[in-house]
């Protein structure tokens, strides 16, 4: 057995009592969605809330995109207010009707802190470079980077929940991408994802959390994406 460090033993251990989860979101009423100007092409979408099946716990959430040229729909909602957290892991079910239609499944968070930096944690599960891509910041913008960890969500079953979680922590405006866990596979560390992540957005006031869900279309010509996400919740300590 590969022996791991024990502060990467720690990252993999449950949410402790301390930490403190946003809650399920997926059922939240403050969805709000519209085309990411950063993808090409054009996208329109739909959120359809309290969806029984297929659902992991009875209500799931079901989003319908359709796209053009490649064009990203991003869904997004704010459920917190906290500029002392520091570190952060992504949790939810996610279902896909057809996944040959989804070139990028981006699954991201933001933070504002007290001085009204933007903390950007983001990853995305992309079929371009075959790995969980993380955001790394430079020249006042985001910029995609591949990781050691293989994914590409053409590959995934259809018809088919599964679980993802990400976990990640800072120190001032520097992020570690620590790992990632799909279904039932064992934890995946990143290597090497320490990188910056602070952008002056002044789009949000201190202590905003945001949380993003987004996919982006795989063809040049035009398709519809289908799919669902459930049990969708973010940790926090």
């Amino acid at each position: 057995m590969k022996n791991f460090p024990l502060a990467f033993l720690l990252l993999l251990a449950a949410p402790a009592i301390a930490q403190t989860s946003s809650g399920y979101l997926d059922q939240s009423g403050s969805w709000k969605w519209e085309h990411d100007t950063g993808t090409p092409g054009s996208s329109t979408g739909q959120l359809i809330f309290g969806v029984a099946s297929p659902s992991v716990d009875g209500a799931a959430t079901e989003f319908l995109v359709s796209y053009s040229q490649y064009g990203g729909e991003r869904f997004h909602t704010v459920f917190g207010n906290d500029t002392v957290a520091t570190s952060f892991i992504y949790d939810t079910y996610v279902y896909l009707v057809n996944p040959t239609q989804v070139q990028n499944l981006e699954l991201d968070m933001d933070q504002v802190t007290a001085n009204g930096e933007t903390i950007i944690f983001g990853t995305q599960c992309s079929s371009v470079s075959g790995t969980w891509e993380y955001t790394y910041a430079s020249g006042g913008h985001a910029h995609w980077k591949p990781s050691n960890i293989a994914c590409n969500p053409q590959n995934w079953a259809p018809n088919k929940w599964h679980h993802i979680q990400i976990q990640a922590h800072r120190v001032g405006d520097v992020v570690t991408y620590d790992w990632v866990k799909l279904d039932n596979a064992r934890a995946r560390p990143f290597k090497n994802a320490t990188v910056p992540s602070g952008l002056f957005l002044g789009w949000m006031p201190p202590g905003v959390l945001l949380i993003n869900f987004q996919v982006d279309g795989a063809y040049s010509s035009s398709g519809t994406i289908q799919g669902y996400f459930d049990k969708l919740q973010v940790w926090r300590w």
